[in-house]
């Protein structure tokens, strides 16, 4: 079962400065990508365009982390093909371009490039990405099962998080073999089967008499 957490992240300055080196450059694949979409002409042939070839032409995005990239890339691909698609009950519009402080600043990483579990230190509390010293993350609450990917953000308010996707194993209770039927009443508030009995609160009428 997939559960997602998140956590607030305190980088230092050098990482603040790298996450936000990371958020400009998958805005700028994406706007790329956007625009190259939207000068296509039916009956053209559509020029190529990925991480890989704006990499040769804008020689900083070879600076950022390669799998944001290619995560971004990938999201524009599945929402290309939903605006293809004839079984999509709601039409999408055409993709829109992203303006640096108006759109939400975020990178998703796949499990295998962050170690998957071994990118955080439960100990330390740390969080481990690529091409980047361990960054300090408030844990409340530790998850179990397999990480399948970290996305990291950031809000107006010049805040830092990540939310963990992981993959959890679905607890099922076992079964006692027993069963049991419940009668509601007025008198008690329930009858078991067995012949529990559970008196009614009367919370209603307790409440009504303070209020008098």
């Amino acid at each position: 079962m997939l559960k997602s957490f998140k956590y607030r992240l305190y980088p230092s300055e050098n990482q603040a400065d790298y996450l936000n080196q990371n958020f400009g450059a998958t805005r700028y694949l994406w706007n790329h990508l956007v625009e190259n979409f939207n000068s296509y002409k039916k009956g053209e042939v559509a020029t190529k365009v990925n991480e890989k070839t704006l990499k040769e032409e804008f020689l900083f995005l070879k600076d950022v982390i390669s799998y944001a990239l290619q995560q971004k890339r990938l999201d524009f691909d599945e929402t290309k093909k939903q605006f293809f698609s004839k079984t999509r009950k709601t039409k999408l519009g055409r993709m829109k371009f992203k303006a640096k402080g108006r759109c939400a600043d975020s990178f998703r990483l796949p499990g295998q490039s962050v170690g998957f579990n071994e990118c955080i230190d439960f100990e330390k509390n740390t969080i481990k990405i690529p091409k980047i010293s361990p960054i300090r993350i408030v844990i409340d609450r530790k998850f179990k099962g397999q990480l399948k990917s970290i996305t990291i953000s950031k809000n107006k308010a010049n805040q830092y998080f990540v939310s963990v996707l992981v993959d959890e194993p679905l607890e099922l209770k076992q079964n006692a073999g027993r069963s049991i039927g419940i009668d509601l009443g007025l008198k008690h508030l329930a009858i078991l089967s067995d012949g529990t009995k559970v008196d009614n609160p009367k919370w209603f009428s307790l409440a009504r008499a303070k209020l008098n």
